[in-house]
């Protein structure tokens, strides 16, 4: 959101008294962005957050607000850009991926280790990271509500409930979502007591109901960035190639290297692959329905996702060696 801000709308009204923002100066924000229907879309909802936070914390009449949205959306010449895909990984290379983020969980620097354990974190749930990873910056307030802490997570039943204000769904069209029930596998289980006995052992902290399941590395008071696992899949995709491997590109989109929004495609292709249902799939993925589908399929199907989510992880973790794994499960038996 700073960047939208500070790239395209500080420099149209950033000096102009709040009572005079007009239409006008909506479209003279939003219309020189043409290469990009996403960064468009992005700007145009950090204006109406601004608008809103102006009308609501009483900084300006909401009559004195002179913005007609469907002027400014009639107005805006068309994008030029051609759709792209997140990028991601063919499933077939996952327990490579998988292999190669376990052999990270041996290194010193503290910020890659919590971001190699929440990108597997992400891979073995297949969830969008804003529903728990943070953008690179403060959480303060009603901000702290984004974000999924540790009272939400079940380990005697094997429940990650993420609420809906954590998710998309909410944001977008229903603010009477249902909360997102995800099954943990066993494997999902290490990686999240993981996170728990990094934060012992490193900081002398019990991680309490109400932080982060993934808090930032040395900060309790902000969830890990998001960011931090675009960075890895990089550092990872060069050190692939200078040994001599191929890397991790997308196979469908030549040059482009892997995202972790990509994994969710790519669990969906397994799960359809192996014959598990798409209705369990995409109560899987909190994809959004119709009004018709959100109305009568609001059941979370745990009976049959369970199977589904305990046979993606042990697919993931194929090329781990058992006695490997198992050692970490026994390391964190007390958490």
């Amino acid at each position: 959101m700073r960047y939208q801000y500070a790239k395209f709308i500080r420099p149209v009204i950033g000096n102009l008294p709040i009572s005079m923002i007009k239409t006008s100066h909506v479209i003279a924000v939003l219309s020189p962005i043409t290469a990009s229907e996403t960064t468009r879309s992005k700007t145009k909802a950090v204006l109406s957050k601004l608008v809103q936070w102006l009308v609501f914390s009483g900084k300006v009449d909401v009559d004195l607000m002179q913005i007609d949205w469907f002027l400014v959306n009639r107005a805006l010449p068309p994008c030029s850009n051609i759709e792209r895909h997140y990028a991601r990984l063919g499933y077939d290379r996952i327990p490579e991926l998988v292999e190669d983020i376990f052999l990270r969980l041996n290194i010193e620097k503290e910020r890659d280790y919590v971001s190699s354990l929440a990108l597997l974190l992400q891979l073995l749930t297949a969830q969008r990271a804003g529903g728990f990873l943070a953008f690179d910056r403060a959480i303060i307030g009603e901000g702290r509500m984004w974000f999924s802490t540790w009272s939400n997570v079940n380990f005697e039943d094997k429940i990650w409930t993420i609420p809906p204000n954590c998710l998309k769904v909410t944001i977008i069209r229903n603010q009477y979502a249902q909360p997102l029930k995800i099954p943990l596998a066993e494997e999902t289980i290490i990686v999240l007591k993981l996170i728990k006995k990094f934060w012992k052992e490193r900081r002398g902290i019990n991680l309490a109901p109400i932080d982060f399941v993934v808090p930032k590395y040395d900060d309790l008071t902000r969830a890990h960035c998001s960011h931090c696992l675009r960075l890895l899949l990089k550092q990872m995709h060069r050190e692939s190639l200078q040994r001599g491997g191929i890397g991790y590109h997308d196979p469908d989109q030549p040059g482009r290297i892997i995202t972790p929004h990509g994994f969710r495609s790519t669990f969906e292709d397994w799960c359809l692959s192996r014959g598990f249902s798409l209705i369990d799939v995409n109560k899987a993925l909190a994809h959004i329905g119709n009004k018709v589908q959100e109305a009568y399929q609001r059941e979370a199907l745990l009976k049959t996702r369970r199977p589904m989510m305990d046979a993606w992880a042990r697919f993931c973790f194929s090329k781990i060696d058992q006695t490997v794994l198992a050692r970490f499960a026994q390391s964190v038996a007390g958490y």
